[in-house]
């Protein structure tokens, strides 16, 4: 049904979920599909996932574990036939005062200093890792400060350009 909505214009759909009629979703995507991710396992395996959709989106992990889980996600998508898909994680930071402070492990990322972020982000980016959602909720300090810092200090090691995520 949810093909049908983005698909077509007033599609007429009758369903145990119920009747659509004189409706239509807009704005259309442009390719006629919405890219799909999948969060996790959904219990599935990485060949499902990566035959069926179009990124793989992990838990954060520490990047030994997530080498492991970017070498079985591109065997999968090579296997699928695709010659590349993203792989995503998102990455708690509760960013310190000190820029040199070592990292501590909390729940789904890491206290550190913003240095130390970058040496991880790093890390990350060698693996191949595609993009990372970095979220400031568990952290000590006002988000809008640690947003400011990053944007000055990290995100420059980190431009949007450059080479193919693919190379």
């Amino acid at each position: 049904y949810f093909n049908r909505l983005i698909g077509e214009r007033f599609p007429r759909i009758d369903s145990p979920l119920g009747k659509l009629a004189n409706a239509d979703l807009i704005p259309k995507p442009l390719n006629g599909r919405i890219p799909i991710g999948i969060t996790g396992n959904c219990r599935q395996d990485p060949e499902w996932i990566a035959a069926n959709c179009d990124a793989w989106i992990m838990y954060s992990n520490d990047p030994v574990t997530q080498q492991i889980l970017m070498s079985t996600w591109r065997d999968a998508v090579a296997a699928a036939g695709a010659d590349f898909k993203p792989f995503a994680q998102p990455l708690h930071v509760d960013l310190c005062d000190d820029p040199d402070e070592r990292p501590s492990p909390q729940r789904s990322g890491f206290r550190l200093g913003r240095n130390v972020l970058i040496e991880l982000l790093e890390k990350y980016r060698a693996l191949g890792v595609n993009h990372i959602a970095l979220n400031f909720k568990r952290g000590h300090r006002p988000a809008a400060e640690v947003m400011e810092e990053i944007a000055q200090e990290v995100l420059p090691h980190f431009p949007s350009h450059g080479p193919s995520p693919r190379d």
